[in-house]
């Protein structure tokens, strides 16, 4: 029997699964996760070679078992040298992925995505309905705000895999720092990193599960924050639905576990004022069933439509 591996680099955690190529659903998943180790510019790719050999020993498999590698990471990425360069959260400049892996597992095709990109092909093999499937965007707000965008049937990558960005687009001229080192991103206003700085800039020491705790009772300070954010990440889903005209916009990631702070006011903009963030007709606008695992569901999906040539990798 083939075996895919999953593999989903974030700025917090890092999840390794490996599942049946023939049998490829949630449920025939097998994982494990550990924090992101940031020692140097080498120990994530470690850290997953580790992983992936705990899983092989553990199933009593072998190396030649695995199909192909697949890796959706927290980006900007150069898919053809396989690293992750400049990225905000994850500690170094330059963080090599692939040539490790290549050397650990010589032979196995290793595939790399952004994560949000693989995020959204999790989306559409996994949970998208088939009327959306062909202009879909998946919104990830976690440490930081990304994007995976499929329109007219096909991932739209960018020249380097980086397209749609968009936690780093500027709306608003306001001095909000942002992790990147510029001002006004939406990422600044909406992200757990930019919740963080707001909060500390307040003179406080909340978490962000904190921060949504006391807006939700009421205080005042929280629910500006709050509020604040939910007003910029409108503004940021309007631009998404400008640009891409997508059917559906999913949204996931650890900031969601208080969506019932924000997503009904998010909807309730676009019911209500729509010209004032959208030129376009409002998509549905749901959080997506996947949680947690979304990002191991897209390493896995981007395994398989490879493998399959399927159309909307082309």
């Amino acid at each position: 029997m083939q075996y895919l591996v999953g593999v989903d680099i974030g700025g917090t955690h890092i999840r390794t699964c490996i599942a049946l190529l023939n049998n490829l659903t949630k449920e025939s998943m097998i994982k494990i996760k550990k924090e992101t180790s940031k020692s140097d510019e080498f120990a994530i790719s470690k850290q997953i070679i580790s992983m992936i050999n705990s899983l092989l020993i553990q199933n009593q498999l072998q190396i030649s078992d695995i199909v192909s590698i697949n890796i959706a990471t927290a980006g900007p990425l150069d898919t053809k040298k396989g690293i992750i360069f400049n990225n905000a959260n994850l500690g170094f400049k330059i963080i090599p992925i692939k040539e490790p892996i290549n050397q650990a597992f010589p032979g196995i095709a290793c595939n790399m995505i952004n994560d949000a990109n693989g995020a959204v092909l999790g989306l559409h093999y996994f949970e998208a309905l088939d009327n959306e499937k062909d202009n879909l965007v998946y919104i990830t707000m976690s440490t930081g705000i990304g994007a995976g965008v499929i329109a007219n049937g096909h991932l739209v990558l960018g020249k380097d895999g980086n397209a749609a960005e968009v936690g780093h687009g500027t709306i608003s001229n306001s001095e909000s720092e942002c992790s990147c080192g510029t001002t006004g991103c939406w990422e600044s206003f909406s992200a757990g990193s930019g919740l963080s700085k707001q909060v500390e800039a307040a003179g406080l020491n909340w978490s962000n599960e904190e921060l949504y705790e006391y807006a939700r009772n009421g205080d005042l300070i929280a629910s500006g924050i709050v509020d604040k954010a939910t007003h910029y990440s409108t503004i940021g889903i309007g631009l998404i639905n400008n640009f891409y005209d997508p059917k559906a916009i999913y949204i996931g990631g650890a900031i969601t576990k208080n969506s019932d702070l924000f997503l009904p006011i998010i909807q309730e903009n676009f019911e209500k004022h729509t010209i004032k963030f959208t030129i376009n007709r409002v998509p549905s606008i749901k959080l997506t069933q996947l949680g947690d695992e979304i990002g191991l569901l897209g390493a896995l999906a981007l395994g398989k439509y490879i493998l399959d040539k399927n159309k909307i990798l082309l």
